[in-house]
């Protein structure tokens, strides 16, 4: 019984795909996974090279679309989506995922009722696959934290029905990433479940549409482009975009939260939001310069 549904977007990928579609054709639950891909307006190789690629015992489907870029890409895979498989996964194109994730992913999802997100950590690695380091462990997810720090990579996600169901009805464009609207959408109506063992390989390359520092170094350098170039605006637009469309889905408390989040009129109403609701940050790194930014009201839209 084909229960597990994979949604991959492929845009250029020659480089790195034929990786990434033999390490889902070697996967423990093969036999289980249909494959959705949507090849999101490639101009190389990427067409050819998928139809050339043996991928049974999985069951393929291939969208040849015009190009949307990540998040719409992957906006259209789920508005494609069967909501009748009990497990749907996101997949990047230059990843390689272990043979035993989307095994682990659809027995986290099993017992699953209402909106609920599986997602974890990664082995970083370069470009040739060899290992760097992991990503970091996020223990507390919670919907406060989704309002400033998404601790869930699409690439490691899957989600139930009611998830994409909820998702379809909900995306919006002032939304940051599909993986981060999805983060924002279970935390505050349904569960989130952190994986903290990494059943993926993270590649690190110079095209990746996100990216992720990898290093001490590396992630320096990440959070001093941020502080300089982010534009944290988008977060208090996208915290707006929830409370439009799940505001009355929301525990009273997540409610009053959220509309404290964005009263940021003035120094005292920030400072009132800080005090009761500090940010956590899911890292070791305590938010320091994210509280500061909010406070001096760099996240005003």
């Amino acid at each position: 019984m084909r229960d597990i549904l994979i949604l991959l977007s492929a845009h250029n990928g020659e480089s790195f795909l034929s990786d990434q579609l033999e390490s889902l054709r070697a996967q423990s639950a093969a036999d289980r996974i249909h494959l959705l891909i949507r090849d999101d307006g490639s101009t190389d190789s990427t067409r050819s090279l998928i139809e050339a690629t043996d991928l049974a015992p999985l069951s393929v489907e291939v969208m040849r679309e015009e190009n949307l870029g990540a998040r719409d890409s992957f906006t259209a895979l789920i508005g494609a989506a069967d909501p009748s498989f009990p497990t749907i996964m996101l997949c990047d194109q230059d990843d390689v995922w272990m043979p035993d994730k989307a095994e682990i992913a659809a027995a986290a999802l099993a017992d699953a009722k209402g909106p609920t997100l599986y997602c974890g950590r990664s082995v970083t690695a370069d470009a040739s696959l060899s290992p760097i380091g992991v990503t970091d462990d996020a223990p507390r997810p919670s919907f406060h934290n989704s309002l400033f720090q998404n601790i869930a990579p699409g690439h490691t996600m899957a989600f139930n029905g009611p998830l994409a169901e909820m998702y379809r009805r909900t995306i919006n464009p002032d939304a940051i990433m599909h993986d981060w609207w999805l983060y924002c959408l279970a935390a505050g109506t349904g569960t989130v479940i952190f994986d903290p063992v990494p059943h993926a390989y993270y590649r690190l390359h110079s095209h990746n549409e996100i990216g992720y520092g990898a290093t001490w170094l590396q992630k320096i350098v990440r959070d001093v482009k941020r502080l300089v170039g982010g534009d944290r605006s988008a977060l208090t637009r996208q915290a707006q975009a929830l409370f439009e469309t799940i505001g009355d889905e929301l525990s009273e408390d997540d409610r009053a939260m959220l509309a404290a989040f964005l009263d940021q009129s003035s120094f005292a109403s920030r400072w009132k939001h800080l005090r009761r609701y500090p940010m956590v940050s899911q890292h070791r790194r305590p938010p320091w310069t994210s509280t500061l930014l909010f406070l001096f009201g760099c996240y005003r839209p």
